[in-house]
């Protein structure tokens, strides 16, 4: 497991105490796969430390601007009883990438999304969590700034859409 790191105040993303990371180590240029139940621990696509508040991320592709990108943050429950890891989608968003590049994790030529919109209907609503996204401004990305709603692990999956590849980068605090 990640070692926690100390939490601070945080009123933009810009501005809390975590150590981004990278999802995948490579660049995904898959789409999503229905998440099942599953005895072992979830570790696909980055685990993140639930004991902590919110969740941040972007999402990042590979290909030309306006090109779309899209992530799912999931969320796994522990059935005690079985020792059943049982899925749930918190949230689906789709990302816009930028014109601006960046060498991303050995990945040339990976641009932040400058859009990220929330899909409506998809995941967890109302008051089981509240998601804050981000514009981008100066060129920056996005970011999706999630509440916790309970979950035991958080894990992410990536769909390239119409992008070559595409990666998550997310912390939590």
């Amino acid at each position: 497991m990640p070692k926690s790191e100390p939490s601070g105040q945080v009123t933009s993303p810009t501005t809390f105490r975590t150590r981004l990371k990278l999802a995948f180590t490579a660049f995904q240029t898959t789409t999503f796969t229905a998440p099942a139940p599953t005895l072992t621990e979830p570790s696909a696509g980055l685990y993140l430390d639930t004991k902590r508040n919110q969740v941040v991320f972007t999402l990042l592709g590979v290909g030309t601007a306006a090109q779309t990108v899209k992530g799912l943050l999931l969320g796994w429950y522990l059935h005690h009883e079985s020792g059943v890891y049982v899925p749930i989608a918190l949230l689906k968003v789709t990302g816009t990438l930028s014109s601006q590049e960046a060498v991303i994790g050995g990945q040339a030529n990976a641009k932040f999304c400058e859009t990220l919109t929330v899909a409506v209907g998809e995941g967890v609503e109302g008051s089981a969590m509240y998601v804050s996204v981000t514009k981008a401004s100066d060129g920056g990305p996005a970011w999706v700034i999630v509440d916790n709603p309970g979950v035991e692990y958080v894990t992410f999956q990536v769909d390239k859409d119409t992008a070559t590849s595409a990666n998550v980068l997310a912390g939590s605090y």
